[in-house]
Formats: structure tokens, C-alpha cells, sequence
């Protein structure tokens, strides 16, 4: 057997984790987790929550449920791992593995097709990366394990994961965004550790997916589904990667594809401060990664700058990139600095720019990404280490959520939510043809972006980003057959304060002619919660084809 698992079995490697101080936070961490996940009794599944997601488009009451079960085992995994004499907790794994085991299918019900058909061998993000934990799970602790349990994880994954694999070609194979990685990444690490045989197999299917998540970034490397979706997909590449690096003796090297030496520094392309990233797509403001992650990020890509240490987070439920966690640990990557850089992402079309005073994320791109919003052209300003001018994120997941006809009435992926402006009342829609036109000078950023309006009359709108050393000046400017009606939107999440030719925000303040515009402002929740979002706009007088506006820090 190969050192797939890098130092995870190592004699006394665990000893090691136990005692030492460096491994005091995971230690800890584990513990909280171990309270949240491990005591306590977890109520059983049920139907009538099974079929909510295709009934009434829920789908958080069945998976708060099925994810309590999946971090209880993941959990125990480590506790039986890290605490060999504790045999209270391998008592505990043996019986959250069962529990797994016995659960009719390990998809979600969002990404089944058909509940009501008997099928529980259905190939998702979760039934896949349950398989790769387990595998990992079982060959770590080895004959601890008793016979039964370790028969029954190499059977259920062979008949839920493995034979429906070998037996179709699976949707997520041809998707090149996070679900290829996740899925194929996990079936492959699978396989090299339980069904080694079978890896010649599928050695070049697996390649063909790998190329093709790469093929999903274009060549600045950015992941245009936002922050969260880069790591979630990138950590299960790098899983990927770093154990057929070493089931093959190297013979297989993703590390020195240009592509993913390039996808690797995207977190730091992105990072705002040292507590927001430009996370447009479906992701949140405050995103982190794992420590884990990072330390095999670096361990293969060295050029990686170091993130600050508040986006750095444990997360059991993403479980090899937990492993590495302690694997992979370096104490001389715990923490970097956020400091001054600026960013051209010309061929996905972002620019990003931080400054000691402020920071400055805007985008071209097209309104036709996976995970988008209809927001090209948008931007965020960041003051006092927090989004001002923001982004608010993704909304609730929800069946309707994704459904094409009813996803942009949703605030967050509708243009009304993002710092966009409104044509003659109209906002963005995503029309077959919405990319954008991007520039940059060396000192203007500009984003032509006309066709996610849809407008035949509307033959250019060009907006234009100029960073100074106190302040941002932005300026639109449009070319329309007949006359034209601008309004500028404006998102925040504190409310506004309008003055004479001037919009006052908590760390910002928005300066123009207000001979040329009228402001005003309203409030929306942001969709599934009770958080008030402050939609402020400038209505530009009619006829006025260029409006501008200086943003600045507070």
C-alpha cells in the first residue's frame, strides 16, 4: 500500500496530535464538535422531510437532519483517530457508520430527479465525498475497525457508488465547475484506496474530468461561482491530485498544469480585507478556506500568498481537507497580511484593488456563469474591514432558487440586488448573449456592458472605475436610441443618510451633481431572513447619457 494518506499512517503520528501544543486549536475545535454532533441521540429519518425539496421546494429541514448524521460520523472519525485508548468513541464511530450505512440513499433530494422512484445508488456531491471519508476512515484505522464494519463500508460503497459509476456516464462528468471536481475527485480517491484494482479502469475517465474542471476556468484562473464554490471544488482537485501523485509515483502530475498554478492564487486575487472577499456569485462576503487546504495549497503550489488567519477556519464536514489539517500542518502558515495590491483579470473580466483605505472589487464577466447573479457591471467598495457598498450574497436554497423562471425574482441574484443601474426602469436579465467588454489601462478599469439589458435601443453602456489614493471615481455612460432614464442603485446594509449631492453610509460616503440626480432609498429582507437590505437609488434626469460619482472612505 502506497502513503496515499501522507503521514495519517505514520506510526505515532497521532501521538504526536494528541500532545502537542501546535495541535492545541484542532484538538479544541474537535471537542466543540463533539458536543454539537456526538451527544445526544439523532432522530430518525423520515419520509413526509425526505420529499419536502419536491413538494413544496424545501430542502433545509431533511438536510439539517441528514448532515447531523454526516458530522457526527465525521467527527468520530478524528476523535477515534486521535484518541486510540478512548474506546468510547470507537464504540460511538462504529455506531454512526451503521447509521450511514443504513440510510437509504447518501444524495440529497435536491439533486435527485425523481424521489419517488426507488433508487438509492444516486451519484451526488454528498453520496460521493461520503464514500471517500469512510474510505479514508477505514483505512487509517485499519483492524480497529471491527470485520463487520469495515465489510460493510467496502460493500455499500461498491454497490451506492462504485458499480453505478462504472455503469453510466454521470451529468456532473460534463458540468467543468465544482461538482466535477467534488464527485469525480472523491470516486477516484475512492478507488485508489478501496478498489485499487479498478484505478487503470478508470484512469483516463478520471483524467477527462480533471482536465475538465481545469477547462472551466478560463486563464486568470478565477472561479466565476465565487469564493466558496473555488474552495469547495479546488480542495477535492487537490485531493485528487496529491493521492494519484503518490498512487502513481508521480507519474501523474496535475501540480504543474499552468491552469491550476493559476486557479491556486485566486483566494488572494479576492481577498478585500481581512474579513471580506469579493464573493460575487453564490457565495457570502466573509468566506473562509480551511487550514488544511491552505497547507496543501502551499505544500504544491509555493507562490501562494498566506491568507489572514480570519479566513481560516476548521471544517470537520469537509473531511480530507480536515486531515490535512493535521497532515500537512506548517505553523509558519497560520496567518498572512492583507496588503495593497490590485488585480486585472482579463479574461474572466474582474478587477480588484486594495488600498490602506479602501478596497475595490468590480465586475465584467457575463450573466450566463454557473451560480450567477444577474450583476455584470457590479462592484463593492470596502471600508473599515467590511463591505459597504456590498454584495449581500446568495439567498436561501431552495428548489425555487435554481428554477430558471423564478431565480431572478429572488433579490440577491436579481440585478435590483446588486450595485447595478437601471435602464428606462429595466434591470439585467440573461439573455443567451450577456458578456461584457473589459479594459484596463493601468488606471481605469472599464466594463462595457449593454447586452444583459436586453434593450435593442440600448447600443453601449460603459462604466468606468479610477482608483485614487481617497476615493474611487465612477462614471456611466450610455448611448441609447431616444431618451434615456438612468437610475443608479446603490446596496447597503446600513441605512443611508441623503443629503444635498450627497448618500452618507457607516464608512462611506457618495458624492455627485445633485443638479443631475434625486436620491432616494428603500428597504427589502434579504431573501429567507430578517436582515433589512438598504436600496438606495439615484434617479439621473432624463435625457442625461453620462452620470458620475466619487465613492469615499469614512
Amino acid at each position: 500500500m502506497k502513503e496515499l494518506l501522507f503521514r495519517a499512517q505514520e506510526p505515532g503520528f497521532f501521538d504526536q496530535v494528541r500532545h502537542r501544543a501546535d495541535y492545541a486549536s484542532v484538538r479544541a475545535y474537535l471537542d466543540e464538535q463533539y458536543e454539537t454532533w456526538c451527544t445526544g441521540e439523532v432522530r430518525a429519518s423520515r419520509y413526509s422531510e425526505f420529499i419536502l425539496f419536491s413538494t413544496t421546494g424545501d430542502r433545509a429541514v431533511y438536510q439539517e437532519n441528514f448532515f447531523h448524521r454526516q458530522h457526527r460520523m465525521m467527527t468520530l472519525g478524528f476523535m477515534a483517530m486521535i484518541y486510540p485508548d478512548r474506546e468510547d468513541y470507537l464504540t460511538q464511530l462504529c455506531d454512526a457508520i451503521w447509521d450511514i450505512c443504513n440510510q437509504y440513499v447518501w444524495a440529497l433530494p435536491a439533486h435527485i430527479n425523481n424521489v419517488q422512484k426507488y433508487d438509492p445508488c444516486q451519484l451526488d456531491l454528498d453520496a460521493t465525498s461520503m464514500s471517500f471519508a469512510l474510505c479514508i476512515i477505514k483505512t487509517v484505522l485499519g483492524d480497529r475497525l471491527p470485520e463487520l464494519i469495515r465489510t460493510r463500508i467496502h460493500e455499500e460503497i461498491r454497490v451506492r457508488v462504485i458499480e453505478p459509476f462504472l455503469k453510466e456516464r454521470w451529468h456532473w462528468e460534463f458540468r467543468e465547475n465544482n461538482w466535477t471536481s467534488v464527485c469525480a475527485g472523491s470516486v477516484g480517491c475512492t478507488v485508489m484506496l478501496e478498489f485499487p484494482e479498478l484505478f487503470e479502469t478508470i484512469e483516463s475517465r478520471m483524467d477527462e474530468n480533471m482536465r475538465g474542471y481545469l477547462n472551466g476556468f478560463r486563464d486568470d484562473g478565477v472561479c466565476s461561482e465565487g469564493p466558496g464554490y473555488w474552495f469547495y471544488g479546488f480542495s477535492y482537485f487537490l485531493s485528487y491530485a496529491d493521492m494519484v501523485y503518490r498512487f502513481t509515483d508521480g507519474k501523474i502530475n496535475y501540480f504543474e498544469d499552468a491552469k491550476a498554478k493559476e486557479v491556486a492564487t485566486f483566494f488572494e486575487k479576492i481577498t478585500l480585507s481581512k474579513n471580506t472577499v469579493a464573493n460575487f456569485g453564490d457565495c457570502g462576503p466573509n468566506a473562509v478556506i480551511a487550514p488544511g487546504f491552505l497547507y496543501i495549497l502551499k505544500t504544491w503550489f509555493p507562490h501562494v500568498s498566506i491568507p489572514a488567519t480570519e479566513r481560516m477556519e476548521f471544517m470537520v464536514h469537509y473531511f480530507p481537507t480536515m486531515l490535512y489539517s493535521l497532515t500537512y500542518f506548517n505553523p509558519a502558515w497560520n496567518g498572512g497580511t492583507v496588503e495593497p495590491a490590485e488585480y486585472y483579470m482579463e479574461h474572466t473580466g474582474w478587477y480588484t484593488k486594495r488600498t490602506e483605505k479602501y478596497s475595490l472589487a468590480a465586475r465584467g464577466g457575463s450573466n450566463g456563469e454557473s451560480h450567477n447573479h444577474n450583476d455584470v457591471g457590479s462592484f463593492i467598495f470596502v471600508a473599515k474591514d467590511r463591505q459597504v457598498l456590498c454584495d449581500i450574497g446568495n439567498g436561501m436554497y431552495t428548489r425555487q432558487f435554481f428554477e430558471m423562471d423564478k431565480r431572478y425574482q429572488f433579490l440577491c441574484a436579481s440585478s435590483r440586488g446588486h450595485n447595478v443601474p437601471f435602464i428606462n426602469g429595466r434591470e439585467q436579465g440573461n439573455p443567451k448573449e450577456s458578456r461584457s467588454v473589459t479594459s484596463f489601462d493601468g488606471k481605469t478599469f472599464a466594463v462595457e456592458f449593454h447586452k444583459p439589458y436586453d434593450i435593442p435601443e440600448l447600443t453601449e453602456l460603459t462604466r468606468r472605475y479610477t482608483c485614487h489614493e481617497d476615493y474611487v471615481h465612477m462614471e456611466d455612460t450610455a448611448t441609447f436610441d431616444g431618451e434615456i432614464r438612468i437610475t443608479e442603485r446603490f446596496v447597503a446594509l446600513t441605512e443611508p443618510t441623503l443629503e444635498a449631492g450627497v448618500i452618507r453610509l457607516d464608512g462611506a460616503r457618495i458624492v455627485y451633481d445633485g443638479a443631475l440626480a434625486t436620491a432616494s432609498y428603500h428597504t427589502e429582507k434579504k431573501d429567507g431572513t430578517d436582515v433589512d437590505v438598504y436600496l438606495i437609488d439615484l434617479a439621473v434626469n432624463p435625457g442625461v447619457s453620462r452620470f458620475a460619482w466619487d465613492v469615499y472612505p469614512e
